[in-house]
């Protein structure tokens, strides 16, 4: 009696499930070091720490206060940097001020952060969110994930 091939499940870069390996994939031609073709990660290696070998990726921090942190978050909700190119967005509040609002996200390019930041629609979605004052905004390589 031969022994039944199993699929080889791969989680799958862009959309976090999980498929059957297959000898194609759609993204084949997106970046260089294609995720498939990399060299298996070391056992015990978790799935952000084996993305984070792979893909260069660069932090947009935003900070700034608001007015009302409810009425921020809900206007916030309808132009969030991921549906602007972003892979992740992280927002986070001051222990010491909850309406003092800092917005992690993570770009491919600096090329897309700058197309978020200059996007002529953030500054008017910006004040119908309260935003009181300047907004601070720092840009980061991501070098390491521990």
């Amino acid at each position: 009696m031969s022994p039944v091939a199993k699929p080889i499940l791969r989680r799958h870069h862009d959309r976090g499930v999980y498929s059957a390996a297959t000898t194609g994939c759609a993204t084949r031609g997106s970046r260089d070091a294609h995720p498939h073709e990399m060299p298996p990660a070391p056992r015990g290696t978790t799935w952000w720490a084996q993305q984070a070998r792979r893909l260069p990726i660069f932090i947009l921090a935003i900070n700034h206060p608001v007015a009302d942190y409810d009425k921020w978050k809900a206007v916030y909700d309808t132009m969030p940097p991921t549906s602007r190119g972003a892979k992740f967005a992280r927002v986070n509040r001051s222990v010491d001020d909850a309406n003092l609002i800092t917005v992690v996200s993570g770009f491919e390019t600096l090329e897309a952060i700058n197309s978020f930041v200059s996007d002529p629609d953030l500054k008017p979605k910006m004040q119908e969110a309260g935003v009181a004052g300047e907004p601070r905004i720092e840009v980061y390589e991501e070098v390491e994930v521990i």
